[in-house]
């Protein structure tokens, strides 16, 4: 099954914890390793990595855990990484003609989502989305950090999503 990874963004958030998002180690082992570990467990063989901000060092890293691990990585370049990861995609679009898995590098889940994607049957055209579900907390922070954004400019807005969000966790949306 081909993979396709997006590991093209600079990671600022992740700035206090390593210079190149994918590359930082979690307990020891970059985030894209996790990642990719994980879609092999799962039944990915084929993988095709997007990358960008400082692009030559987690292309390097690749090659050689692609030797490590055996498996198949092919290195897209994307100069126009600082745009959103739609851009990404696109430039893998000519090596993407069947279905596939899309994955950001520094997300990680467990093998059998992929497994549970896999038995669900699709038409042409449509596509398979897994997500997380919501919790009280990530309620929470979605709003602290709206909060935090807007400095309270918009609080009739603020309190309508917060009611709306609770009323979907309540009613199991």
């Amino acid at each position: 099954m081909k993979c396709l990874i997006i590991a093209a963004g600079q990671g600022t958030r992740f700035k206090t914890k390593g210079e190149i998002k994918p590359l930082v180690p979690l307990l020891g082992v970059p985030l894209i390793e996790r990642v990719i570990r994980s879609a092999v467990k799962g039944g990915a063989d084929d993988f095709y990595v997007v990358t960008g901000y400082q692009g030559e060092k987690v292309a390097n890293f690749l090659k050689r855990l692609s030797k490590r691990l055996n498996v198949a990585v092919t290195i897209i370049q994307n100069d126009d990484w600082q745009k959103e990861n739609g851009f990404s995609v696109l430039k893998a679009r000519d090596v993407m003609k069947e279905p596939f898995l899309l994955l950001m590098a520094d997300h990680l889940f467990d093998p059998c989502i992929i497994w549970a994607l896999q038995e669900k049957s699709l038409n042409k055209g449509e596509v398979l989305l897994a997500v997380k579900p919501l919790t009280i907390s990530t309620v929470l922070t979605q709003v602290f950090s709206f909060v935090h954004r807007q400095y309270l400019k918009h609080w009739n807005v603020l309190v309508k999503f917060i009611m709306i969000q609770l009323y979907l966790l309540q009613y199991g949306f």
